[in-house]
């Protein structure tokens, strides 16, 4: 009895502990595993497998690689007290409930420009939807950022993965685009020239804070020069910050000439510095400043250099070496990325920032050194401890790079955390890069670097170089490793200037230094790099309509991996293949890789890949007459692009869907999806796909035999087509609207607009007169000023085409009486440049 007693406990307590246990949730691969039970009979997919449950995960991975977990350009949130300036404050409030979006804070270095727009931002940021973002306009070397750089650089705090288009118009197109239709902050410090502001200032509701060390002329804008601090405000700052200094504090206030960078550098300086008299303090700063050495007198600059020069000179070797270390850093940096440069474990960091000579952003925890302050500290260390620091600063980052690259190339979630790290580490990195690059001609170590972050972040770079930067780097990377004599590596680089290629579609480059890739692969045994760069060859076959080639290589790549026990993006390799059989139009054979690829995508996470997968598998179900399956995934790749916002990808699906609407017989789906996609063509101004859709409708009347509807969208068709330059589609329009236009010979055809054109003799000339008749019937039925130049260049193109002799009186009779239908029906000015054209 016992025993059964204790049998039921162990029982009950097991099934409260796993029922209590969280269970984790499960991919959809998982689920297909598990719900192979429900499948229904006729071997369809469960429910949990279909196209639309897929697409409803990929977008929740897409979205999650997309999202902004953490604001690129986040307004910095430092600890310090604001004193002395609340009248212009209110005053400039004022301005800006008047309407006024651009305030411009003007003044000399240390004046505090910056700590007084914070402020302001306090002051007023419940009106901007948390929306602040921040952006300092000077580089490491004191230059002023590019106005393409700096937009790539906001656009990014939105849009982390997004390639930035290296056409300018289309770069300002998406930032206006993008920030647009949002309101917030903008906070842009140490502009140098208006253009900047002007460029950078984005339309609808935001405010434009700009700080400068000149004055900038901006229309509309409100410019404010910032003076010191009256004696007044400068000295109950100083007695705030310790009540040591009270009986100094109007003496200090003077020293400092009211400038908040020297008064909080001496403030916090002796409030922490115990040991430091106040009075010896002075004693010292009065000796530093008689021994300026400015060759122009300015008081102003002369109490800076004082006053740091007393507070450098006061700080114990191990700190000021630090201080004058941390200036390698060209923005913000963490507690241990300075450590390891500065080669310091102690407390020399919160002294620093103690004393007021390093500002910490509370929320972050990360650091930054004032621009004046790092200018400094130039020419207190000697160059070889700075060359080294910089080493050591290039050294730190290139993990931290490599990091980034690695979490980016697994996709999901991992890609958005690599992305996250790679641009808040974006200045850091670039510095380092850029360092160990002019450095690589004279030091093996300085190259060695070098070399490494070419490998490691080649997939990256992207992200901040325009196309021509890149190839710049990536070359030069190759240079190094060659000098370096390190072929192992060498191939690396070699992958990564064709992959480059071909992603910018400069295949004869891109096949030449894959080429020599897989050579070297082959040489040294390298099978995984191997498998990579085949992988990336059959991109190029495809690309050059070598499908044949693409399999060859993507099966010798399986086969590697089988080989040797390995895979390397497997679903990519799947995915090319089953494009390549597509290409080929073996249908079979690339439904069976596609849906390999598919397995293998939603195993790895990797959603942009799963998203051309259901293209292509609607496509092959298309061609294979099996529509509802076709239907199924041109619907779930539909649904991705609209919720991704990918207008261009949803053009391209209601094309594909359109087809096979008219394939299948269904015209009027076909009508009604076509039209979607135009609605869609001219929302995004894209001319080609405009062109291709009215064509398309064109096409569909025409299968309906409504020839008069078919011509009118024919003819609406050439001119989106002309501006996208699609001249071969041009030409092919062209020829079906002249064998729509064609007149039998022998019989008396009646045009839409009801006249009746009698035949004529069969020449050439009687062919082309019937032939501009019918044009200007067909013009004037449609009515449409906008065709006005195609109708004149189609009548051209006939008098050439059918060599009409513009001497012949019949021919010129001819032309003056569709001049005069032209008038009689109200279409003036089109008969005007009819008359001017031909000399009527």
């Amino acid at each position: 009895m016992t025993y059964i007693v204790l049998t039921i406990l162990i029982g009950l307590v097991i099934f409260l502990v796993s029922s209590f246990i969280p269970h984790k949730p499960k991919p959809p691969s998982q689920d297909r595993k598990e719900d192979q039970n429900s499948a229904n009979s006729d071997g369809s997919e469960s429910r949990s497998d279909s196209p639309e449950k897929l697409a409803q995960w990929v977008l929740k991975l897409e979205k999650s690689r997309t999202e902004v977990k953490e604001r690129l350009c986040r307004i910095p949130t430092y600890s310090e007290k604001f004193f002395g300036r609340n009248e212009l404050i209110f005053e400039i409030l004022k301005e800006i409930k008047k309407g006024n979006s651009i305030i411009v804070l003007h003044g000399r270095n240390g004046v505090g420009k910056t700590a007084l727009a914070l402020e302001l931002i306090k002051k007023y940021e419940y009106n901007f939807q948390n929306l602040k973002l921040y952006l300092n306009l000077l580089t490491e070397e004191e230059t002023p950022f590019s106005i393409r750089d700096a937009m790539a650089q906001i656009l990014l705090s939105f849009r982390p993965a997004e390639i930035i288009p290296e056409n300018k118009t289309q770069l300002n197109r998406l930032y206006k685009k993008v920030l647009g239709n949002k309101q917030g902050i903008l906070f842009l410090d140490n502009a140098t020239y208006a253009d900047q502001i002007k460029s950078l200032k984005p339309s609808g509701s935001w405010l434009v804070i700009v700080t400068s060390e000149h004055k900038l002329s901006i229309p509309g804008a409100i410019c404010k020069e910032i003076q010191p601090l009256d004696i007044e405000p400068a000295q109950k700052f100083l007695v705030d910050c310790s009540l040591r200094l009270k009986p100094n504090a109007r003496e200090v206030a003077k020293l400092c000439r009211g400038l908040p960078l020297a008064l909080e550098m001496c403030g916090k300086f002796l409030s922490c510095n115990r040991k430091m008299n106040p009075t010896d303090f002075m004693a010292l700063f009065r000796k530093y400043w008689s021994s300026s050495l400015l060759e122009k007198s300015d008081e102003f600059e002369d109490s800076l250099q004082a006053a740091f020069k007393t507070i450098f000179y006061s700080m114990t070797e191990k700190d000021q070496k630090v201080l004058c270390k941390l200036a390698v850093f060209p923005s913000t940096f963490d507690s241990q990325a300075a450590n390891r440069v500065c080669e310091e474990s102690g407390d020399s960091l919160q002294n620093l920032s103690n004393f007021g000579l390093l500002k910490c952003d509370l929320i972050n925890k990360r650091y930054v050194l004032h621009r004046w302050i790092k200018e400094q500290l130039k020419d207190y260390l000697p160059q070889t401890e700075f060359r080294e620091a910089r080493i050591r600063h290039a050294t730190f980052y290139l993990p931290v790079l490599d990091t980034a690259g690695e979490s980016f190339s697994k996709g999901g979630e991992m890609a958005s955390e690599g992305l996250l790290l790679f641009h808040k580490e974006w200045e850091n990195i670039r510095c380092g890069m850029n360092r160990v690059q002019k450095n690589s001609v004279e030091g093996k170590k300085a190259a060695e670097l070098f070399n490494s972050y070419m490998v490691a972040g080649a997939r990256l770079l992207r992200f901040h170089f325009f196309p021509k930067e890149c190839r710049d780097f990536l070359e030069a990377g190759l240079t190094v490793s060659q000098r370096l004599g390190t072929e192992d590596i060498e191939i690396f680089h070699l992958f990564n200037l064709g992959a480059f290629f071909n992603s910018i579609l400069k295949f004869a480059e891109a096949k030449e230094y894959l080429d020599q890739a897989v050579k070297l692969a082959e040489k040294f045994g390298m099978v995984q790099a191997e498998g990579q760069i085949l992988n990336e060859l059959a991109t190029y076959y495809l690309s050059t309509d070598q499908p044949d080639e693409a399999i060859q290589r993507l099966l010798k790549k399986q086969k590697l991996e089988r080989q040797n026990n390995f895979e390397i993006e497997p679903e990519i390799t799947w995915k090319r293949l089953g494009l390549a059989y597509e290409q080929k139009g073996e249908f079979g054979k690339a439904l069976h890789a596609l849906q390999e690829g598919l397995k293998k995508a939603r195993d790895t996470g990797n959603g942009s890949c799963l998203g051309v997968l259901f293209k292509h598998l609607g496509s092959c179900f298309a061609c294979m007459k099996d529509y509802p399956k076709a239907e199924e995934y041109f619907e779930a790749t539909l649904s991705l692009a609209r919720s991704l916002g990918k207008r261009k990808e949803g053009m391209e699906i209601l094309h594909k869907f359109g087809k096979m609407y008219v394939e299948s017989g269904d015209t009027e789906q076909a009508l009604h999806t076509f039209n979607e996609g135009l609605g869609l063509a001219k929302k995004s101004r894209d001319f080609k796909f405009e062109g291709i859709f009215l064509t398309r409708i064109g096409d569909a009347y025409a299968l309906t035999q409504q020839k008069s509807k078919a011509v009118e969208f024919y003819m609406q068709a050439l001119s989106p087509l002309k501006k996208a330059k699609e001249i071969k589609m041009v030409e092919e329009i062209n020829r079906r609207l002249n064998r729509t236009f064609e007149i039998g010979e022998e019989k008396a055809t009646t045009l839409p607009s009801g006249q009746v054109i009698r035949p004529v003799h069969k020449s050439k000339q009687g062919k082309g007169l019937i032939l501009v008749k019918a044009r200007t019937s067909e013009f004037i039925k449609i009515g449409d000023n906008k065709l006005i130049n195609y109708y004149i260049d189609s009548i051209e193109e006939i008098i050439k085409g059918y060599n009409l002799d513009l001497e012949d009186s019949q021919i010129r009779e001819s032309l003056s009486k569709e001049m005069g239908t032209l008038r009689e029906n109200n279409h003036h000015a089109c008969a005007t440049i009819l008359k001017n054209k031909f000399s009527l």
